[in-house]
């Protein structure tokens, strides 16, 4: 049998060869996703999406879509508690229940802190006389504000801490819609987000409904789409030795782990490299390591590019750190805004590595001249205050 020459004799990858593969193919399956959702929202808005009303059992569709997020729970370490019935008999279409499922616990996966809590309740009330099931996912991230909880909604839109397609829930909305249901937001006793749905357990009158229970097809382990990102392992950083303190020191803000990823990696073989993923975090960061440039994303959650550079800016501490800033925008009233905000540079994306080195290099050397200009006239001020105090006492 014939192994490629980067497996070698041992017929097994490099760990970074390995790395790459698994990269492609984690972000192979989120754009399949995002371009399966794009279908799904065309054929809603053209009136093509049909029900396929079957006897289905509401808690086993919960546990199994449930069952999804438990290692990502584990590997977050977030409290997640699933309550269900021990049965509830319900005519709907498993395959929209399933995604409906998937969707709001994407949500809130996405939402909750490490640590923090993500809780799915199936229960029944009953609505106008009629027998409803109730599906309730609480989470503990930072919640949704009142005047968002209908535009989260709508197609292809967010709140500005989510980033993403803005498609998620807009599916839900619309495959609830479909059943007669109805779908919410509101606050979460958790401290975040409550997502709310309610269905009919019947089908409408006349409708087809098969006997045969079913079980949807997404939960077949080769089908399962991948509505939460998975996380990529972090850059473990080398405990620094006498010959890294000399080095400069980076700051890489960007809230996609991927591309964050393949930043620091490209940058480290240069510098020290610290990572953060929200503006939040990145301002704090800054505040702790003062760093010898920063590099950011523009559309970070919770807090934009330009609204970092101006927070950067506000710490006298930090102002003389350049930055450069990373965007898909190519529009030259963008470019030019954020330069007269406070930005060094700006790469616009896709970009090639030696580019971006080429850039980072160019601006630490300005900035290490300016420091040591800085030292200099320091140091020059005060040789002539102790001159001029000792002719004084003369």
């Amino acid at each position: 049998m014939h192994t490629s020459s980067a497996a070698g004799a041992s017929g097994k990858l490099p760990d970074a060869d390995r790395h790459h593969i698994e990269t492609v193919y984690r972000n192979a399956n989120l754009l399949l996703t995002h371009v399966n959702d794009l279908l799904d929202i065309s054929k809603l808005e053209a009136g093509h999406m049909d029900v396929h009303y079957a006897r289905a059992d509401l808690t086993r569709i919960v546990r199994l879509a449930a069952s999804h997020f438990e290692s990502l729970a584990q590997q977050r370490q977030i409290t997640y508690t699933v309550q269900t019935p021990e049965t509830l008999p319900a005519e709907v279409d498993p395959d929209k229940i399933g995604r409906i499922l998937f969707n709001l616990l994407g949500n809130a996966f996405k939402f909750a802190p490490a640590g923090g809590r993500v809780r799915c309740i199936l229960g029944t009330r009953e609505v106008a006389r009629n027998p409803c099931a109730t599906l309730a996912v609480h989470d503990s991230g930072p919640g949704i504000a009142p005047e968002q909880r209908e535009v989260v909604f709508e197609p292809f839109r967010s709140t500005a801490l989510a980033g993403g397609t803005g498609l998620g829930l807009a599916i839900v909305k619309e495959f609830v819609g479909l059943h007669g249901g109805t779908v919410s937001a509101s606050d979460s006793p958790e401290g975040g987000a409550l997502l709310c749905v309610e269905l009919p357990l019947q089908a409408p009158a006349g409708a087809e409904v098969l006997e045969e229970e079913i079980v949807p097809t997404m939960f077949a382990a080769q089908a399962t789409p991948q509505l939460v990102e998975e996380q990529p392992a972090p850059v473990i950083a080398r405990a620094p030795g006498p010959e890294d303190l000399n080095r400069p020191q980076l700051l890489v803000l960007e809230d996609n782990p991927e591309m964050n990823r393949f930043v620091v990696e490209a940058l480290a073989p240069e510098y020290r490299v610290a990572q953060a993923f929200t503006g939040a975090e990145g301002v704090a960061t800054a505040r702790r390591i003062r760093p010898d440039l920063i590099l950011s994303d523009i559309m970070m959650p919770g807090m934009r590019g330009d609204a970092l550079v101006h927070e950067i800016r506000r710490h006298p501490e930090l102002d003389a750190i350049p930055i450069i800033l990373l965007s898909a925008l190519t529009d030259d009233e963008s470019r030019v805004r954020l330069l007269r905000e406070g930005a060094q540079d700006y790469v616009t994306k896709p970009f090639s590595v030696e580019e971006l080195r080429a850039r980072v290099r160019n601006l630490i050397r300005v900035k290490r001249a300016e420091d040591i200009l800085r030292r200099e006239l320091e140091s020059t001020a005060g040789n002539v205050e102790a001159l001029a105090g000792e002719v004084a006492t003369r």
